[in-house]
C-alpha cells in the first residue's frame, strides 16, 4: 500500500495536463467524477446531486490509468492512497484483509478531518479472483474489499470525501 498527499490545490498552478500529454477526455471525465465529489460535497449535497462513489477504469497496459488518477488527485491536493496486487497478497492469513482494512480507515480518518482521499486500486482483477477460484485466500480478501467499498458507499457525509477508483487491464 502506498500513500500520498497531493501537495497542489485545484487553484494553484499545477494543472494535470502539465503531466499528461493526450487522454484528454478521459482526463475531463476523472476531473468531473473525482474532483467535484471530493472539492463540493457540501454544494453538492445541498442542491440534491448524487456523485459515484467509485469507478472503473479499463484499458491496455501502458495507456495511462495510473497516471491519470495521479495527476487529478495532485491537481485537487487529495489524499492519495494506492493498493496494488503486491502489495496486498501476503503469506500470513488475514494479513492481506488487515492492510485493505488499515487503508479504508486512513482514507476515512482523512475524511473526517476535512482532507479528500482516493482509494486506487490498481489492478482490481489480480486482488479479486475468478468467481469460479477456489482459493480460500483470494475469497477473503475480495470479501472483505467487497464489504470496505460497500461501507463507503453507504457511509456518512463525512466519508463523502472518500471515492475508490480501481483499474483493470482486462
Amino acid at each position: 500500500m502506498e500513500s500520498s498527499s497531493g501537495s497542489t490545490s485545484c487553484a494553484g498552478e499545477w494543472r494535470a495536463e502539465d503531466a499528461i500529454a493526450g487522454n484528454a477526455e478521459a482526463l475531463r471525465v476523472l476531473r468531473e467524477l473525482i474532483t467535484y465529489p471530493l472539492l463540493y460535497s457540501a454544494e453538492s449535497r445541498k442542491l440534491g446531486l448524487k456523485w459515484p462513489r467509485g469507478l472503473l477504469l479499463y484499458g491496455p497496459p501502458g495507456t495511462g490509468k495510473t497516471s491519470l488518477v495521479r495527476a487529478v488527485v495532485q491537481e485537487c491536493g487529495a489524499h492519495l492512497i494506492v493498493i496494488s496486487p503486491h502489495s496486498v497478497h501476503r503469506a500470513h492469513a488475514g494479513e492481506s484483509e488487515k492492510i485493505l482494512r488499515e487503508a479504508f480507515s486512513e482514507a476515512s480518518s482523512h475524511a473526517k478531518l476535512g482532507k479528500p482521499s482516493v482509494i486506487f486500486l490498481d489492478e482490481i482483477d489480480a486482488l479479486c479472483p475468478r468467481r469460479d477460484s477456489r482459493r480460500e485466500q483470494e475469497i477473503r480478501v475480495a470479501s472483505q474489499l467487497f464489504m470496505l467499498m460497500d461501507s463507503i458507499k453507504s457511509s456518512s457525509t463525512s466519508v463523502s470525501h472518500v471515492v475508490v477508483v480501481a483499474s483493470t487491464n482486462r
